[in-house]
């Protein structure tokens, strides 16, 4: 009886341990989607940055030749 016992105890240890992996891999799986999503968010911004410099430069560069000519006669 003292070996079934002694068993039971080492299923029960192995059942913890595997509840204890499967709890970690969820928060790990979570913590991995709340990082998907801060990184999309700043892709997105980033885009949005760089579109507006783009933006920008160009609207300089096109008027630049305009102002000049008016300053230099």
């Amino acid at each position: 009886m003292d070996e079934q016992n002694h068993l039971y105890l080492m299923l029960g240890r192995i059942d913890g341990k595997l509840d204890h992996a499967l709890q970690r891999a969820d928060k790990h799986d979570q913590d991995m989607e709340a990082l998907g999503k801060r990184v999309s968010l700043l892709e997105r911004n980033k885009a949005w940055v760089i579109g507006a410099a783009t933006a920008l430069s160009t609207g300089i560069g096109y008027f630049l030749p305009y102002v000049k000519d008016l300053f230099v006669k």
